[in-house]
């Protein structure tokens, strides 16, 4: 687990091209004048005003979100038996209520799951997602999130799962080759899909959280690089990581 977050910083790029900058920094300290060194602490600056701009952040991180459409209405679907909200992380906060507890990632996959319930209300909802940033497991969070916007309705818990290739296949003998949908971050769908389509599992995705258009990201103060899209650039980058890593070790 450590070596992972170890990981993740080293591929972010704020951290990593400030790591960069530092480094040229203190080799143009101590010793002599060599061009080079200005270029590592000039080269990294600019690539991180790029990785803080709406295009380059839409290109990464947008085009993930492309992938699937989300779902709109009930027309032209299957019949759905489940539907299954992957846990996008929570948080330690005493005496605050279960949607202060959950992250933006995860109050957005469980207020979507409770639209389409509406949309299809024969459908079971499965939560999914263990206990990893809080002694709270993250499906229990969600549950208590439906709770409070006046959910009544049953709901199964997976609380064994740690990421989402262990959500897969804990969620398997409640699936088993039944269509369900798959409900989580646009940016995060295209891996989740895989992972679960690798087990022989049937989702249909759902899409949520979705921060880009095919349109209009580009005008006015968007066009302006902030720490905004460079939060998008890097929730894309590492996606892309961990989906060609999933493909490398072969298990998408």
């Amino acid at each position: 687990m450590v070596l992972r977050k170890i990981i993740g910083l080293l591929i972010s790029p704020f951290p990593s091209l400030m790591l960069l900058a530092c480094l040229g920094g203190i080799l143009f300290f101590y010793r002599a004048y060599r061009r080079k060194d200005l270029v590592l602490i000039y080269l990294p600056q600019l690539l991180l005003i790029l990785c803080g701009y709406s295009g380059v952040a839409n290109l990464i991180t947008g085009g993930l979100e492309h992938s699937y459409p989300p779902i709109v209405s009930s027309n032209n679907l299957e019949k759905v038996e489940w539907i299954v909200v992957l846990g996008g992380g929570n948080r330690a906060a005493d005496n605050a209520p279960a949607v202060g507890q959950a992250t933006s990632s995860t109050l957005a996959r469980i207020t979507e799951a409770l639209r389409l319930k509406v949309l299809f209300p024969e459908a079971k909802l499965l939560l999914s997602g263990g206990a990893t940033s809080s002694d709270t497991t993250e499906a229990a969070t969600m549950r208590e999130i439906a709770h409070e916007l006046g959910f009544k309705g049953e709901m199964v818990l997976e609380e064994k799962s740690q990421n989402t290739e262990s959500q897969a296949m804990e969620s398997e003998h409640y699936l088993g080759g039944k269509k369900f949908l798959l409900v989580t971050s646009g940016y995060h769908m295209k891996r989740a899909m895989a992972l679960f389509q690798k087990i022989g599992l049937n989702p249909i995705a759902a899409p949520t959280e979705l921060y880009f258009t095919k349109s209009a990201y580009l005008h006015g103060l968007n066009s302006i690089p902030s720490s905004h899209f460079l939060w998008l650039t890097e929730i894309g980058i590492k996606e892309y990581v961990g989906f060609y890593w999933a493909v490398i070790t072969g298990r998408i």
